[in-house]
């Protein structure tokens, strides 16, 4: 994906979007602006890098996979996000999401 879902956007290949992580499901595509709550780096020598994120209505974990790190993305951060939602082992994960970092309160 290359480009932001339109604000207005309420469908994305026929299927709802979430706006919300609480009204997130498996394969749902999902728009919300979360604060990062805590990063973990797991794997030698190929690297997954997992953020945990909050919204007030859920969490979910945004994964890079390859990566040691993620320009902007560090504990405390808020970022909007967009990506297709997977679950794995009872969480809901975002694999490789399209994010942007947001300045506090935005």
């Amino acid at each position: 994906m290359t480009s932001w879902l339109p604000p207005e956007a309420d469908e994305w290949g026929g299927r709802p979007v979430a706006r919300t992580i609480g009204g997130a499901g498996p394969r749902q595509r999902i728009a919300v602006t979360a604060n990062v709550v805590s990063m973990t780096l797991r794997g030698q020598p190929c690297r997954v890098l997992d953020a945990r994120v909050d919204d007030g209505t859920g969490r979910l974990i945004l994964r890079w996979l390859g990566r040691a790190a993620v320009a902007g993305v560090s504990c405390d951060a808020r970022l909007r996000i967009e990506g297709t939602v997977l679950s794995s082992r009872g969480e809901l994960v975002v694999l490789n999401p399209l994010y942007e970092v947001r300045p506090p309160g935005a």
